[in-house]
């Protein structure tokens, strides 16, 4: 070869493009070395008749020893070219000094907060003091947590506990075929004759086939009265009136009169003998063997009837009459003859009737929204004045909801019962219960006058780490970032936290805080130029803190223990669970949103702003920001739709709203979650094993915050594309191929699918990924 490009180039320029997530560095591998090497022999007079004699010659094994080193230097070249660039470092501690160029602070660990309800003894108000603690019992993937109070409260007795009563649910049915009456009071029997007597005045006579007892969603037995069928031969009413029935039973009977003239054609009866009980307005029952009809007494009068006949004359010619004739009651009915060709002999009237049982309102078995509420008597009202203005709520099956409520003791009734605006909530499963001592906690155990370490003058920048991990973060009500938990003193004085010690004073008792990525928090002073240096003394920096933070939070149902005693505090407890809090910003994000989140310099503009600043909300997982309608508001504004608890609302709108323009109308709504289950069909190479290869398949997939189907990465409002699936699945090693894939149990029809409009396909929860036929559980 004489022409230069007839020569193997082994080693091409690098030629990196923009926006890759590693960087190709790697100019070779062992072999490209060893061969380039081998090449470059001739070259080398002292080496040009050099010829390797078999696999065990000496210099060519230094040869290969010589490119196994190349190889490995520049894997590592690529690797720490990779640690370089904030878009290809994989190490968070990369990452961290990468943005602590562009002055961002990554976020530490923050709290989560909980509602809690308790229960307190005695009739008089009592104080729980900040500090108050109260700790969870080990849940599933989390061992025992502390939560506290972050401020003084004042809870009262008679507000520790209130039953809801459900609206009642209708007892009786339309065709009056049964109702439910109380079982105590209850009189009538089976086969009984009996009047149903409705408040809109409706009569109906019916028979008692059957009493059935029943068990009502208040624990109180009931008697469900099933009534004979009106095609069984009992004559219906027209009208179905819906109001309170009451249930009657007739005493006394009585006979048509059978002789001369009578009949029972019309309403008018007349009776076989005297009854003068009967009176205008009195409610019969007239039966003609089984049929049966109620009617009502419109009038009634006393008559004789002659019963016999005749005249005779006695020896002195005088003439006696002999004719007699009966006292007998004629009345005339209200409403239609329902027997118009019966004979007087058949026919029966029912009368003086008495209540044997009553229609008994009995509570609904579930409460919605919109539900007009009451509170089960007994309700005090407290002596002082005390009223709650919040209450949670929990219900038969363990379901929780923080609610907001209006309550009236005169009445006594919930007049409003809200969970926030623009918060729509499920149905509670009757009884109800309404716990008015409503107290916020966060997570997080005090550490009291803990000494860091002693002061020394002569020393710029002392640093200390505290000894408990990690420092808790809580962020309080209306605040749109979080605050440190801890207080620093020197030699008795209460020093500050700031950001950073740019532009502060040199007498300026200040310090920083940050956290490391072992989540140990390092306490550093200043130099004397940018903030004081620390006086000198013996044990003199003393910190107090509180520990203890992250997303793995108490589930409704767990904190159940008080710390430490409190005189009056009887219980606690949390059918709420603890919701926002936050692990320590990961790489991933870091790599995502402190580029976006510096590009801000404090001020949300657009709504690519508003997004990365509610995305590094405690307890969000994702968020998708858009111009859009908002349910709540009522009008169009930058909505902040986010995968976390309903509870964040608050916290995610006073992220963004502190950066924002005053004027700009901002809502933040929880993405709905839409279940969803993908089923795969994986073939697994020969030379691996299934148990092996299926979990790293599904950890790649689901993973919360790097899995392509986790909530952090699967997208709100936005399709999911089943190419990028297979990729992810075809990428794992040992992965031979997909010989199937199928979305909610069949086949899909297109090469994507869109979740409906604001939610997220929901895979981790409610749905799940199937592989080769097994569910995560499986």
């Amino acid at each position: 070869m004489t022409c230069r490009c007839d020569k193997p180039q082994l080693f091409p320029p690098l030629r990196i493009a923009p926006g890759l997530l590693a960087l190709p560095r790697a100019i070779g591998g062992f072999a490209d070395f060893r061969e380039a090497m081998l090449a470059a022999l001739p070259s080398h007079p002292a080496l040009a008749g050099w010829r390797a004699r078999g696999d065990g010659d000496l210099g060519l094994m230094l040869l290969e020893m010589g490119a196994y080193v190349f190889d490995v230097v520049a894997f590592y070249d690529e690797v720490f070219a990779d640690e370089a660039y904030v878009r290809t470092a994989v190490q968070r501690s990369s990452l961290r000094k990468l943005v602590a160029l562009l002055g961002y602070v990554p976020q530490p660990a923050i709290s989560a907060s909980v509602p809690l309800a308790v229960l307190a003894g005695g009739r008089n108000a009592i104080l729980l003091p900040r500090g108050t603690s109260f700790r969870s019992g080990a849940f599933p993937g989390g061992k025992p947590q502390v939560f506290e109070l972050d401020s003084n409260a004042r809870v009262h007795p008679l507000a520790n506990r209130f039953r809801l009563v459900p609206p009642p649910k209708q007892t009786t049915s339309t065709d009056r075929s049964s109702f439910i009456a109380l079982k105590s009071g209850t009189k009538a029997a089976a086969g009984d004759l009996v009047l149903l007597r409705g408040g809109g005045g409706e009569r109906v006579a019916r028979r008692v086939r059957s009493l059935v007892p029943m068990e009502g969603p208040d624990g109180t037995k009931y008697l469900r009265v099933e009534l004979a069928d009106p095609g069984s031969g009992v004559v219906p009413a027209e009208t179905t009136d819906a109001g309170p029935l009451v249930l009657l039973r007739s005493g006394q009977k009585a006979s048509l009169w059978t002789g001369a003239g009578a009949n029972a054609s019309s309403t008018n009866l007349v009776l076989n003998t005297l009854y003068r009980s009967l009176t205008a307005g009195d409610d019969v029952i007239v039966t003609l063997g089984g049929p049966a009809a109620a009617l009502q007494v419109a009038s009634v009068t006393e008559t004789s009837l002659l019963i016999a006949a005749g005249s005779a004359k006695d020896d002195a010619g005088k003439e006696t009459d002999f004719s007699a004739q009966v006292p007998v009651t004629s009345l005339s009915l209200n409403g239609p003859w329902p027997f118009p060709s019966a004979s007087p002999s058949a026919v029966t009237l029912h009368f003086g009737f008495t209540e044997v049982a009553r229609e008994a309102t009995v509570p609904g078995t579930n409460i919605v929204m919109g539900d007009p509420l009451r509170l089960q008597a007994p309700v005090e009202r407290p002596a002082d004045g005390t009223t709650p203005e919040r209450a949670l709520l929990q219900d038969r099956d363990g379901t929780g909801l923080d609610a907001t409520i209006d309550l009236d003791f005169d009445t006594p009734q919930l007049l409003h019962l809200s969970a926030g605006a623009g918060v729509s909530w499920g149905p509670l499963s009757a009884p109800v219960d309404a716990y008015g001592n409503v107290v916020s906690a966060t997570q997080g155990e005090t550490v009291a006058r803990e000494v860091l370490g002693s002061g020394d003058a002569s020393l710029a920048n002392q640093s200390f780490a505290l000894q408990k991990s990690p420092l808790t973060y809580v962020v309080p009500d209306g605040a749109p970032r979080a605050v440190s938990s801890l207080q620093i003193r020197v030699d008795g004085l209460l020093w500050h936290e700031v950001a950073s010690f740019f532009g502060q004073r040199p007498e300026a008792r200040a310090y920083i805080v940050r956290t490391g990525d072992d989540g140990v928090a390092t306490v550093t002073f200043g130099d004397g130029v940018r903030g004081a240096r620390l006086t000198t003394g013996s044990g003199n920096v003393v910190a107090s803190y509180r520990f203890g933070a992250g997303a793995l939070s108490p589930p409704a149902g767990s904190i159940n223990q008080i710390g430490k005693p409190v005189p009056g505090l009887l219980s606690v407890k949390n059918p709420v669970a603890a919701a926002g809090g936050k692990d320590a910003e990961p790489a991933s994000e870091l790599r995502r949103y402190a580029p976006r989140s510096a590009l801000v310099l404090g001020r949300a503009v657009s709504i690519a702003d508003m997004e990365a600043l509610a995305a590094v909300a405690p307890g969000v997982r994702a968020v998708r920001a858009e111009w859009a309608w908002s349910p709540g508001m009522q009008r169009a504004a930058v909505v902040l739709r986010y995968v976390g608890p309903v509870s964040l609302r608050e916290k995610v709108r006073n992220a963004v709203r502190g950066a924002a323009d005053p004027a700009t109308p901002i809502d933040a709504i929880a993405a709905d979650p839409d279940a969803a289950f993908l089923g795969l069909e994986v073939e697994v190479d020969g030379s691996y094993e299934e148990a092996n290869v299926l979990p790293i398949v599904r950890a790649a997939l689901t993973t919360a915050g790097s899995g392509l189907l986790s909530p952090e990465l699967i997208g709100i409002g936005v399709p999911l594309y089943f190419s990028r699936v297979l990729a992810a699945t075809l990428a794992v090693e040992g992965v031979a191929a997909v010989k199937g894939l199928t979305w909610n149990g069949s086949e899909p029809s297109d090469f994507g699918v869109s979740p409906p409009e604001g939610s997220y396909f929901d895979l981790e929860s409610g749905g799940d990924l199937v592989l080769n036929g097994r569910g995560k559980n499986g």
